[in-house]
């Protein structure tokens, strides 16, 4: 079970902030740098004797790699993306 922290979980200006949490999914070619094939974000705020709570904002996008780093089977078992599903 967490606890939470009772002074920050009773302080208004905690209660009344979102955050905004970002992911980012991509692709690691041999030689390269990683490449984004998915961006997305999920809004929480934090709801006294709940915890942490969606606010209400989400974002998903997927993104095309290039040609030197397309989406592989490692990549779609770890992520769930396919390639077919971003070459649009």
């Amino acid at each position: 079970m967490r606890r939470e922290n009772p002074r920050l979980a009773s302080d208004p200006a905690f209660q009344e902030t979102h955050f905004v949490t970002i992911d980012f999914e991509g692709t690691t070619p041999t030689g390269a740098s990683p490449e984004p094939i998915e961006v997305a974000a999920l809004g929480i705020q934090h709801v006294p004797g709940q915890g942490p709570v969606r606010s209400g904002f989400e974002f998903q996008s997927l993104i095309r790699p290039p040609l030197h780093a397309p989406v592989t089977t490692l990549d779609t078992k770890q992520t769930g993306i396919t390639a077919s599903a971003v070459t649009g």
